[in-house]
């Protein structure tokens, strides 16, 4: 498939280069329209997620729930996609969306450890579904899904900040203090023991 001269594979390259420079939105939007309506293109994991990173990046909401409804199958075995669907539905001011999100996020939250969990709980996807818990203010359900990740997914300094935003929502019976603490000090030993390594 070509775009102008443009292979598929050097039009991504250049979609995730120009996504990172706000300068650049109009042309990165024009492209990935271009590249999403190809008709003998097939649309695999990759496409949709660089396509829902341009989409969570430039604030395109609708965008990315167009993109999710059409390849909700596809999209449901990505994490990098639901990390990017979700991300940029947490930071959009629609509350629809929020909600929607949480509803995406609890399914991927329960599916997990079970045989119908479809994708790995990376870091990246678990900040993504504290992010849209934390914008639906649902912190019953972030406190679920660190029970069920305690020690197994390490939390990172996004996941320590995305905690503290939760403190303000009522949340001392939440013991969510109690996990970040826990988190904290693990990733602090796991970094002293690495350093005595070297």
């Amino acid at each position: 498939v070509h775009l102008g001269g443009l292979s598929l594979q050097n039009m991504l390259t250049v979609i995730n280069g120009l996504a990172r420079k706000k300068r650049y939105s109009p042309v990165t939007l024009r492209l990935v329209e271009r590249m999403m309506g190809l008709k003998d293109i097939e649309i695999n994991k990759y496409l949709l997620s660089v396509c829902l990173n341009v989409y969570a990046k430039e604030d395109k909401p609708e965008r990315l729930d167009y993109y999710y409804e059409k390849y909700e199958d596809i999209a449901m075995t990505s994490e990098y996609a639901l990390s990017c669907l979700l991300r940029g539905w947490s930071k959009c001011q629609m509350e629809d969306y929020h909600y929607k999100g949480s509803r995406i996020a609890v399914q991927i939250s329960e599916q997990h450890g079970t045989s119908s969990q479809r994708v790995t709980m990376t870091p990246s996807l678990c900040n993504a579904i504290l992010l849209i818990f934390r914008t639906a203010g649902q912190p019953e359900h972030a406190k679920e899904l660190l029970k069920k990740l305690e020690g197994e997914v390490s939390l990172n300094e996004e996941t320590s900040q995305i905690l503290r935003d939760f403190t303000g929502m009522r949340m001392e019976h939440l013991e969510l203090e109690e996990t970040l603490a826990r988190e904290e000090a693990r990733r602090r030993s796991k970094a002293a023991s690495e350093q005595s390594y070297m």
